[in-house]
């Protein structure tokens, strides 16, 4: 089996792809690396999208609900605002 550390996975289907996987990784070298040893060691051919951060959206009923793909946002038909995570940090 394929085992890292750095590499988070979750098996998704999308509307668009199909049934998969989505993987979260710490960097792009841990990304490449992976990818890299699936298509060498395991023959699977690989289709990277780009990154989604989950979203909190709250709609007009002020409900806040979570939004963890694109295909998600439409579903939400009146939104007054959305909250993406941040990170207030002070570095010394």
């Amino acid at each position: 089996t394929l085992n890292d550390s750095s590499v988070v996975v979750h098996k998704e289907a999308s509307k668009a792809l199909g049934s998969g996987f989505r993987c979260g990784f710490l960097g792009l070298l841990h990304m490449e690396v992976f990818l890299q040893r699936l298509e060498e060691e395991f023959g699977q051919s690989v289709i990277s999208t780009k990154p989604f951060v989950p979203l909190r959206v709250i709609d007009g009923k002020l409900e806040e609900k979570e939004i963890l793909s694109p295909a998600d946002w439409d579903e939400i038909p009146e939104k007054v605002s959305a909250l993406e995570p941040t990170v207030v940090a002070t570095i010394v």
